[in-house]
C-alpha cells in the first residue's frame, strides 16, 4: 500500500490499506493511510471515518490531526474542524505551511461561526 502510495495511486493503496484494517484492525497505520487514501479521492466522510478509527487505536500524529481538521472543515464541521485545528496548533508540529494554513482557516472558521 505505501509503494502504490508513494506513487499516488490512491485507489489502488486505499484497496490494500482496506485489506489491512480488515486482517488486523488494531492497526492505527493502516486506518491512517486508508483515510489518507480516501481524502486524496475526495471521499470526506470515508476519510473521517478511517482518521477516526486511527485516533481510537492510537495517539493522532499532528499529520493526522491536520488532516482530520481539513476533512472537516470540507464537510463544513466547523465545530469540529476548529478544535481539530487548534489540537494540532497545540502539538506543536514541525510542519510550518501546515501551522500558517491552520492559523488561516481558524480566522476564517471564527467569523463563519460567529455569523450562526
Amino acid at each position: 500500500a505505501t509503494a502504490l502510495l508513494k506513487r499516488e495511486q490512491f485507489e489502488a493503496a486505499g484497496g490494500h490499506y482496506l485489506q489491512a484494517t480488515k486482517l488486523a484492525p488494531e492497526r492505527a497505520d493502516a486506518w491512517s493511510g486508508l483515510g489518507f487514501c480516501f481524502y486524496k479521492v475526495e471521499n470526506f466522510p470515508a476519510a473521517l471515518g478511517a482518521l477516526q478509527e486511527a485516533a481510537k487505536r492510537a495517539e493522532p500524529m499532528p499529520g493526522n490531526l491536520f488532516l482530520r481538521a481539513v476533512v472537516e472543515d470540507k464537510l463544513q464541521l466547523f465545530e469540529e474542524a476548529k478544535v481539530s485545528y487548534e489540537a494540532f496548533l497545540a502539538a506543536q508540529p514541525d510542519l510550518p505551511d501546515e501551522v500558517w494554513k491552520a492559523e488561516q482557516r481558524l480566522k476564517t472558521i471564527e467569523k463563519i461561526l460567529e455569523k450562526k
